[in-house]
C-alpha cells in the first residue's frame, strides 16, 4: 500500500525510486524501534549509504539541499540528544541524517515538527489509555517514518499553503 500511495503521490519519476526505498527502509527501522527501542545500524548505516548514493543522481531540489538536509537533520537532533540527558536516543539523531536525505533542507524543519507533534499525540494517547504510570519509554522511530512519508508526500503543497497565507503580498 505504502509503494502505491508513493507512486500516486510521485508518478512514473526518479523520486519514487528513492521515495520507495527510503520509506521501505524507515518502515523496518520503525518496526525494530516498536519492538526492540533500538534503530539498528546494520539497517540504518546502509539505509543513509543508498539514499546519499541515490541522491547524487536524483535531487530535484538540488544535490546541495539533501547534503544540507542531513548534516542540518543530525547536528539539530544531536543538540536535542545533548539537551535531553538520555530523552532521546541516539539512533533517532542518525535518523535524521536519513530525513534529510529523503526531504531535503527545505522540508526538514516540518519534518522535525511533524515528527515532534505526532509524538506527543501518540505520547497522550498512551498514557490515557493506560491505568498504570509509563514505565517502558516511548519509540520515536515510528513517529519520526511517518512524519518523513507525509512531508515526502505533501509538504512541498503544505509548505506552499502556509508560505501563501501567512506571507502573501496581498494588501490588508
Amino acid at each position: 500500500m505504502l509503494a502505491v500511495l508513493i507512486f500516486r503521490s510521485t508518478g512514473f519519476s526518479s523520486e519514487t525510486l528513492v521515495l520507495w526505498c527510503g520509506l521501505g527502509m524507515l518502515c523496518a527501522l520503525s518496526a525494530a524501534d516498536s519492538l526492540t527501542l533500538r534503530l539498528p545500524d546494520k539497517i540504518l548505516w546502509p539505509a543513509i549509504w543508498t539514499i546519499a548514493a541515490l541522491r547524487l543522481f536524483i535531487h530535484p531540489l538540488g544535490m546541495w539541499s539533501y547534503g544540507a538536509g542531513a548534516v542540518i537533520g543530525y547536528g539539530a537532533l544531536y543538540a536535542v540528544y545533548v539537551l535531553s540527558r538520555g530523552g532521546l536516543g541516539f539512533g533517532d539523531v542518525k535518523l535524521f541524517t536519513l530525513v534529510g536525505l529523503l526531504v531535503g533542507l527545505p522540508l526538514l524543519g516540518f519534518a522535525i515538527g511533524l515528527a515532534s507533534l505526532i509524538g506527543l499525540i501518540s505520547a497522550i494517547v498512551r498514557r490515557a489509555s493506560m491505568r498504570t504510570p509509563l514505565v517502558r519509554p516511548l519509540p520515536f522511530g515510528p513517529p519520526i517514518a511517518l512524519s518523513t512519508l507525509l512531508t515526502a508526500l505533501y509538504g512541498q503543497g503544505w509548505l506552499q499553503f502556509y508560505l501563501h497565507t501567512f506571507f502573501s503580498a496581498s494588501p490588508v
